[in-house]
């Protein structure tokens, strides 16, 4: 077991607490004028490699069948996601003049690490980005689960209890 004391984000139960915490600092610090700068390019660069290994050993081992499902599955959820995020890109371009790659970093699916690291790499705003992640992750962990709580419990159905 870690000594490590859980920071603060962690202690809220943001989820990447170990990620969103530090981020969130981050941007209020930059957004107040704190600090400010740009994380050299290469530094981006080198940080993407360990992460897109990282994502790619979690396919090690898997049985072909099995990984012909998650490719599946995956391929409906991203033209779902694809759908989605762009009628909100469409509605916020309209409403707003953000460039568009950032609106797309900000609402398409993904680890808010990987999606800061393109956001770096592309020269777009990592703070606007990350807030955008932040509160669709919030949305999704927090919010979500309760309102399908909410309308299994209307159907007499136990979450979790196939019938």
């Amino acid at each position: 077991m870690s000594s490590c004391r859980p920071c603060g984000a962690r202690r809220l139960s943001l989820p990447a607490g170990v990620v969103a915490g530090p981020l969130i600092l981050s941007a209020i610090a930059h957004a107040t004028g704190l600090i400010g700068g740009q994380v050299p390019p290469s530094l981006v660069s080198g940080a993407q490699w360990p992460v897109g290994t990282a994502l790619g050993l979690r396919f090690a081992g898997m049985q072909r069948a099995r990984l012909g499902q998650c490719l599946g599955g995956a391929v409906v959820a991203l033209g779902i996601s694809v759908a989605a995020v762009g009628a909100i890109i469409r509605c916020r371009a309209a409403l707003h003049r953000h460039p568009v790659p950032a609106l797309v970093l900000s609402y398409i699916p993904g680890g808010m690490v990987e999606m800061g690291l393109i956001t770096l790499s592309i020269g777009a705003n990592p703070v606007f980005v990350t807030a955008h992640h932040v509160f669709r992750i919030l949305i999704a962990v927090m919010i979500t689960p309760q309102i399908f709580l909410r309308h299994a419990a209307r159907r007499g159905a136990r979450p979790g209890v196939a019938k």
